[in-house]
């Protein structure tokens, strides 16, 4: 199992209480850290089983791969109203 080589966040995922739920569906939301001060979210998946599938955890650390060789690719800046990015 992935979850016990693999700190946390991923490690969460297997615990209760982290699964939010809408209109009877539970969710289990994979994400991981930027820095002390930021969550990105890898991706959600619905809650199947009673842990995180292998697969999507190896998702979500590919995903947080990609994030670190090029946050600037992968992150939102928003322009203001003079066309310049904040």
């Amino acid at each position: 199992m992935l979850t016990s080589t693999i700190s946390w966040p991923f490690e969460a995922f297997a615990k209760p209480g982290c699964s939010p739920k809408h209109l009877r569906v539970q969710y289990r939301i994979l994400y991981f850290f930027s820095g002390q001060n930021v969550a990105i979210l890898a991706h959600a998946i619905t809650k199947d089983e009673d842990r995180v599938p292998d697969t999507e955890i190896e998702r979500a650390i590919q995903q947080k791969a990609q994030f670190e060789a090029n946050p600037a690719v992968h992150t939102y800046v928003e322009e203001t109203e003079d066309g310049e990015d904040e």
